[in-house]
């Protein structure tokens, strides 16, 4: 039961979407403010911020938290590239923390498991031990 109800409210999320919309702070900002809406739309649709925030908004549904990351890559541009990911929630541990938002969390750990095949090929010659 709990899977279709999970469904229909993924469902829901999907179809409603909405955009991000950034306000000026003063009436002179808003040359800025438009400059940024445009530099974050572009980076929520080449980062495809749609379907990651739906798929974190459905591990939230189950789990009870959903991880997205917005991050810099600098190994193939100079200036960067952003980037933002779904998290697997089962690869994420968070540290001692009370406050449920984790706003007082200081550690955040991120856990893969890879083959040693994997290993090689993201490594290449290094000694692995």
């Amino acid at each position: 039961m709990a899977g279709k109800q999970i469904d229909e409210l993924s469902g829901m999320e999907r179809q409603q979407r909405t955009e991000f919309k950034l306000l000026p702070v003063e009436a002179s900002d808003q040359r800025a403010t438009d400059m940024y809406q445009a530099l974050v739309k572009q980076v929520a649709n080449q980062s495809f911020y749609s379907i990651a925030k739906s798929s974190a908004f459905k591990d939230a549904l189950i789990g009870g938290r959903g991880w997205l990351n917005l991050s810099v890559d600098f190994v193939d541009d100079i200036l960067g590239t952003i980037s933002l990911e779904r998290w697997n929630p089962e690869e994420i541990t968070a540290g001692p923390h009370d406050d449920l938002t984790l706003k007082d969390c200081e550690l955040l750990f991120k856990e893969r498991w890879y083959s040693l095949d994997k290993l090689e090929s993201l490594w290449g010659d290094k000694e692995i031990s």
